[in-house]
C-alpha cells in the first residue's frame, strides 16, 4: 500500500439520572480513552498495546486495561506472561485497589492492568461493580488510562465505552465489520441515553429506538426526539443536547487501498445523517505483515518495527488525538 495515501460502594451521587461522578475532573485524574468495535478480531489489543508504547515513549505515564473480561489477550500483545493479579481480583474484591493488579512492562513506563481470567463473575460484571472500577481508575497515578474493551455490544463492553473521557470505534474496511460497527455504535447510542434519564416514559421510547429491526416504531434519533417534544419540549432539548456529547472517533484499521480510507469517510458522513452529531474519522492502519508477525512471536510492533509504515501512521493518530494528553 503506497505511503501517499494518507464495603466500599458506588458512591451514593452515582444515580442512572447522574453520571457526573463518572467524567473526568477538570485538571484532575487520568484521561481515559476506551477503544472498543463490533466485533473480535479487528485489532483493537494491538492498537491499544501500540498505542501505550508510543505515548510512553513521549513521556506519558500510561496505564493499559484489558477490559475485555472473557477474553484477555493484551498482555500478549506485549510480549509479557499473564500477571497473577488481574482485573478480577479487583472485581470479586480480592484485592481492595486497582493498584495492586498493575504489572510494569519491562523497559516502558507502562503499567498493565491485564484481563480477569477463568472467572465468569468477573467476565460480568453488575452495574454497581462497573461504576466502582471506573471510580478507582480516576485514582490512578497516570496521564492516560486505555481500555481495552471486549467485541460486541454487551452492556458489560457498551458502559465501559459511554463512560470513558473519549472513545475510539475500530473496524475493518469490509461490510460485516461496517454493519457490526453502526450496530455498537447505535446500541452505545441509545444506552448513553437511557443512563441519563431517569423518566420512565422517555426509558421506554429509547428502548422502541433501541430496537435492532426493520420496521421499528422510533427507527431514528431525530424521530426519538419527536415522540419526546409531544409530551415536554423541555425533556426534548435535554436529550439533543446529551444526543450531541455522542461523539466517539472512528478509526479503519488494515486498509488495502484508497477505496478502503474513503470508506472512513463515507461512514463519519453517515454517522452524521443518522445520530446528527458529528463523528471524527481519526484515521486509518494500513494492512501490515510486520502486525501478524509481531503478534506470533509476542512482541509489540513497536519494539520489533518502530520504523514500519503501521507505527508511523500510528504515531500521527496518536499524536492528533493525544497531543493535550
Amino acid at each position: 500500500m503506497s505511503e501517499e495515501y494518507g464495603v466500599e460502594s458506588v458512591d451514593i451521587a452515582v444515580k442512572s439520572s447522574d453520571q457526573s461522578a463518572l467524567r473526568r475532573p477538570l485538571g484532575l485524574g487520568p484521561r481515559i480513552v476506551a477503544v472498543g468495535g463490533g466485533k473480535g478480531g479487528i485489532g483493537k489489543s494491538i492498537i491499544v498495546a501500540n498505542m501505550g508504547m508510543i505515548l510512553a515513549g513521549r513521556g506519558r505515564k500510561v496505564v493499559l486495561v484489558d477490559a475485555d473480561l472473557g477474553g484477555a489477550n493484551l498482555h500478549t500483545c506485549l510480549g509479557i506472561e499473564p500477571p497473577e493479579r488481574t482485573l478480577g481480583d479487583f472485581v470479586e474484591r480480592r484485592v481492595t485497589s486497582l493498584e495492586n493488579c498493575i504489572q510494569t512492562v519491562d523497559g516502558v513506563s507502562i503499567g498493565l492492568i491485564s484481563g480477569a481470567r477463568d472467572s465468569l463473575n468477573a467476565a460480568h460484571p453488575k452495574f454497581h461493580q462497573k461504576l466502582r472500577l471506573l471510580q478507582h481508575l480516576r485514582r490512578l497515578d497516570a496521564d492516560l488510562v486505555l481500555l481495552d474493551l471486549g467485541a460486541g455490544t454487551s452492556f458489560n463492553t457498551i458502559d465501559f465505552f459511554i463512560h470513558a473521557d473519549e472513545s475510539l470505534a475500530v473496524a475493518l474496511p469490509e461490510p460485516g465489520a461496517i454493519e457490526n460497527l453502526y450496530r455498537f455504535l447505535k446500541t452505545a447510542f441509545y444506552r448513553s441515553l437511557k443512563r441519563a434519564t431517569a423518566d420512565d416514559d422517555i426509558a421506554r421510547l429509547i428502548d422502541m429506538a433501541m430496537e435492532q429491526r426493520p420496521g421499528r416504531p422510533i427507527p431514528t434519533p431525530a424521530d426519538l426526539l419527536n415522540e419526546v417534544a409531544k409530551t415536554d419540549k423541555e425533556r426534548s432539548q435535554q436529550l439533543l443536547l446529551r444526543m450531541q456529547q455522542f461523539k466517539p472517533r472512528i478509526l479503519l484499521n488494515r486498509t488495502r487501498n484508497f477505496s478502503d480510507v474513503e470508506l472512513g469517510y463515507a461512514i463519519q458522513k453517515a454517522c452524521y445523517h443518522y445520530f446528527g452529531t458529528g463523528f471524527d474519522f481519526a484515521g486509518f492502519l494500513s494492512d501490515a505483515a510486520e502486525v501478524s508477525e509481531s503478534t506470533k512471536r509476542r512482541y509489540s510492533v513497536t519494539a520489533s518495527h518502530p520504523h514500519s509504515q503501521f507505527i508511523r501512521q500510528l504515531k500521527a493518530i496518536c499524536f492528533r488525538l493525544f497531543t493535550d494528553a
